[in-house]
Protein backbone atom coordinates (compact mmCIF):
# COMPACT_ATOMS: atom_id res chain seq x y z
CA UNK A 1 0.00 0.00 0.00
CA UNK A 2 1.21 3.50 -0.82
CA UNK A 3 -0.32 6.93 -0.32
CA UNK A 4 0.64 9.34 -3.04
CA UNK A 5 -0.53 12.14 -5.30
CA UNK A 6 2.24 11.37 -7.77
CA UNK A 7 0.32 10.25 -10.85
CA UNK A 8 3.33 8.79 -12.65
CA UNK A 9 4.24 6.72 -9.59
CA UNK A 10 0.65 5.52 -9.22
CA UNK A 11 0.41 4.66 -12.91
CA UNK A 12 3.58 2.56 -12.71
CA UNK A 13 3.00 0.81 -9.38
CA UNK A 14 -0.67 0.67 -8.41
CA UNK A 15 -2.93 -2.25 -9.30
CA UNK A 16 -5.92 -0.56 -7.62
CA UNK A 17 -6.67 2.93 -6.33
CA UNK A 18 -8.72 3.66 -3.21
CA UNK A 19 -10.31 7.09 -3.06
CA UNK A 20 -11.48 8.60 0.21
CA UNK A 21 -14.38 11.01 -0.25
CA UNK A 22 -14.32 13.26 2.78
CA UNK A 23 -17.64 14.95 1.96
CA UNK A 24 -19.65 11.74 1.50
CA UNK A 25 -17.65 9.74 4.05
CA UNK A 26 -17.10 6.92 1.55
CA UNK A 27 -14.26 4.82 0.25
CA UNK A 28 -14.26 3.74 -3.41
CA UNK A 29 -12.03 1.18 -5.04
CA UNK A 30 -10.99 1.46 -8.67
CA UNK A 31 -9.27 -1.50 -10.31
CA UNK A 32 -6.63 -1.52 -13.07
CA UNK A 33 -4.34 1.01 -11.42
CA UNK A 34 -4.37 4.72 -12.03
CA UNK A 35 -5.75 4.31 -15.57
CA UNK A 36 -8.70 2.38 -14.13
CA UNK A 37 -9.21 5.17 -11.60
CA UNK A 38 -9.30 7.78 -14.36
CA UNK A 39 -11.70 5.68 -16.46
CA UNK A 40 -13.96 5.04 -13.46
CA UNK A 41 -14.08 8.71 -12.53
CA UNK A 42 -14.88 9.68 -16.14
CA UNK A 43 -17.72 7.13 -16.22
CA UNK A 44 -19.12 8.47 -12.91
CA UNK A 45 -18.91 12.04 -14.16
CA UNK A 46 -20.75 11.08 -17.38
CA UNK A 47 -23.43 9.23 -15.37
CA UNK A 48 -23.95 12.21 -13.04
CA UNK A 49 -24.15 14.58 -16.02
CA UNK A 50 -26.71 12.31 -17.72
CA UNK A 51 -28.79 12.09 -14.51
CA UNK A 52 -28.65 15.88 -14.15
CA UNK A 53 -29.83 16.36 -17.74
CA UNK A 54 -32.69 13.89 -17.15
CA UNK A 55 -33.64 15.76 -13.97
CA UNK A 56 -33.63 19.10 -15.83
CA UNK A 57 -35.84 17.63 -18.57
CA UNK A 58 -38.28 16.28 -15.98
CA UNK A 59 -38.34 19.64 -14.21
CA UNK A 60 -39.06 21.41 -17.51
CA UNK A 61 -41.88 18.93 -18.18
CA UNK A 62 -43.42 19.62 -14.77
CA UNK A 63 -43.12 23.37 -15.26
CA UNK A 64 -44.77 23.13 -18.68
CA UNK A 65 -47.64 21.13 -17.17
CA UNK A 66 -48.04 23.68 -14.40
CA UNK A 67 -47.98 26.56 -16.88
CA UNK A 68 -50.51 24.78 -19.11
CA UNK A 69 -52.97 24.22 -16.27
CA UNK A 70 -52.40 27.28 -14.08
CA UNK A 71 -55.53 28.95 -15.44
CA UNK A 72 -57.60 25.99 -14.22
CA UNK A 73 -56.25 26.39 -10.70
CA UNK A 74 -56.78 30.13 -10.58
CA UNK A 75 -60.38 29.68 -11.80
CA UNK A 76 -61.28 27.56 -8.76
CA UNK A 77 -63.09 29.82 -6.31
CA UNK A 78 -61.74 29.84 -2.79
CA UNK A 79 -64.09 28.30 -0.25
CA UNK A 80 -64.76 30.57 2.69
CA UNK A 81 -63.44 29.13 5.93
CA UNK A 82 -66.07 28.68 8.62
CA UNK A 83 -65.71 30.73 11.76
CA UNK A 84 -64.79 28.71 14.84
CA UNK A 85 -68.38 28.79 16.22
CA UNK A 86 -69.74 27.45 12.93
CA UNK A 87 -67.27 24.58 12.58
CA UNK A 88 -68.77 21.13 12.55
CA UNK A 89 -67.94 18.87 15.47
CA UNK A 90 -65.19 16.39 14.74
CA UNK A 91 -63.70 13.30 16.27
CA UNK A 92 -65.01 10.99 18.99
CA UNK A 93 -66.94 12.81 21.65
CA UNK A 94 -66.82 16.01 19.57
CA UNK A 95 -64.15 17.56 21.74
CA UNK A 96 -65.87 16.76 25.04
CA UNK A 97 -64.15 14.68 27.66
CA UNK A 98 -65.49 11.16 28.20
CA UNK A 99 -66.98 10.28 31.59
Amino acid sequence: MAVSHDRVFLDRVATAVLEVDEDRHTLRRYGDGYGGYLAGRAAERARRQREHEEWKAELARHRALADTHIDRFTAIPARPRPRSAERAPSGPGHGRTAR
